[in-house]
């Protein structure tokens, strides 16, 4: 009862904010198959959002649901909304394997196309141009240059533009562009150069696919006030191999990384090199180091460029504090396992730390897991050890002083490990000793 409370409660605020215009469905078991029926037979895809009452994240994010189903109503784009509670409706989540939430999917009308998870921004913004791209036709059409970039000037995703002569486009780049569809362009011309910008790198007479980033998705260098110049990379391959290709491609240049694009770029099936800078303090040196670099080693990694300052809170999570930038941040496995030292990892010699990286130098490889935070701070306590030792060879008074910084270092560790001991010894004590109150009588 409270949740279906709750869930009217969101609605009602939604539609107010939106102006009464929301037209998110209600969906249970029993109407659930019913309803994608019908959209079948009338040829609308659905985006269904499964979420619980007690979740925040769904709390924030079913009003801009809402918000977004009514604008996408009234532009008259053919896809519905719908929602399930999933403290209400458990079985009918657990079907869709759903696991967290909230947890939206987009289901096609075909029925032989199967549906798939929603993978953009959670905006009312992020929703509606989901609905665009999702509706519109697999590969677009445009009639110039200034057509292409007007048209896709919000896009925060590279487009893919294939040279097709004969305007036959090939069977296994559209199973591609269905697979990415909701995050990239796809689009034909005859040749390259009736679409991509000037400017860019001549493709060898046998490309005929590229990947263009635009100019407003690459970092501009020293100069952030100036507008940075596309970035491009073909493909000349045999058609059997583009799915491959496009999966590993998908980001090229060095890209000013913002929330819209982070975890997509860390999760394209590549390993990525990240700099954290202060816009502020970039040299031109330093810009120069990393265009070279991320020109010789673009088939290793992927680069991308954060505000270091700006996202100072996020970085700590990764080691990297704001008295440190520049730094450098390599993921790797789709973020699974990240690598930083503010030693061995460095902006002004990026290029020979990242090829001594790939050539297997000893550099800790971290994680999320308790055994990856444990040697982070192992390595951390030698280098401290070793930097208060080279100070203490200056003289009498830096030894003395390095050495009262050892002693209270080594205190609060030895601290901190009996408080750890003292845990866990409580939590894993099975048969405590109980005292008897004084007094008490005992039994025979």
């Amino acid at each position: 009862m409270l949740a279906t409370m709750l869930v009217g409660t969101l609605s009602s605020m939604a539609q107010a904010a939106s102006g009464g215009s929301s037209t998110v469905n209600t969906l249970t078991r029993a109407t659930f198959d019913s309803y994608l029926e019908t959209g079948t037979q009338r040829q609308r895809s659905c985006l269904v959002m499964f979420h619980v009452d007690w979740c925040k994240v769904c709390q924030r994010t079913f009003p801009k649901f809402a918000n977004a189903s009514g604008a996408v109503n009234q532009a008259g784009i053919t896809l519905d909304f719908a929602h399930v509670d999933c403290t209400e409706e458990k079985a009918l989540c657990q079907r869709f394997e759903v696991r967290g939430y909230p947890t939206i999917k987009f289901f096609p009308w075909e029925k032989d196309k199967k549906p798939r998870n929603f993978k953009s921004l959670r905006t009312e913004e992020g929703f509606v141009k989901y609905a665009r791209r999702m509706t519109a036709p697999l590969v677009q059409h445009f009639a110039n240059a200034d057509d292409f970039n007007r048209s896709l000037v919000n896009e925060t995703m590279s487009a893919f533009v294939a040279a097709v002569p004969s305007g036959e486009v090939p069977a296994e780049l559209l199973d591609a562009a269905e697979e990415w569809r909701d995050r990239h362009v796809f689009t034909t011309a005859k040749q390259f150069k009736d679409l991509l910008p000037p400017g860019l790198p001549t493709p060898t007479s046998n490309a005929w696919l590229a990947v263009l980033s635009w100019g407003r998705q690459q970092w501009s260098g020293v100069d952030n006030t100036s507008k940075a110049a596309p970035a491009v990379a073909y493909f000349s391959g045999p058609v059997g191999e583009v799915a491959d290709w496009l999966t590993h491609h998908r980001f090229p240049g060095i890209w000013a990384l913002e929330e819209s694009t982070f975890w997509e770029f860390t999760h394209a099936s590549r390993r990525t090199a990240i700099c954290a800078l202060d816009p502020a303090r970039v040299t031109k040196d330093q810009e120069a180091g990393l265009r070279t670099t991320a020109d010789k080693l673009k088939d290793d990694f992927l680069f991308g460029v954060l505000d270091g300052v700006a996202l100072q809170e996020e970085l700590i999570d990764f080691s990297i504090a704001k008295g440190t930038l520049p730094r450098v941040l390599v993921t790797e496995d789709n973020f699974e396992y990240w690598v930083e030292d503010v030693q061995l990892l460095r902006v002004d010699h990026l290029e020979k730390d990242l090829r001594a990286l790939m050539g297997g130098a000893p550099l800790l490889r971290q994680s999320r897991g308790m055994m990856a935070k444990i040697l982070y701070y192992q390595r951390e306590v030698i280098r401290y050890g070793k930097q208060r030792f080279e100070y203490a060879k200056k003289g009498p008074a830096e030894a003395i002083t390095a050495g009262t910084s050892l002693v209270a270092a080594l205190c609060l560790v030895g601290t901190a490990c009996w408080c750890l001991i003292s845990c866990c010894r409580v939590l894993l004590n099975e048969d405590p000793d109980f005292i008897d109150p004084p007094g008490r009588m005992k039994r025979d």
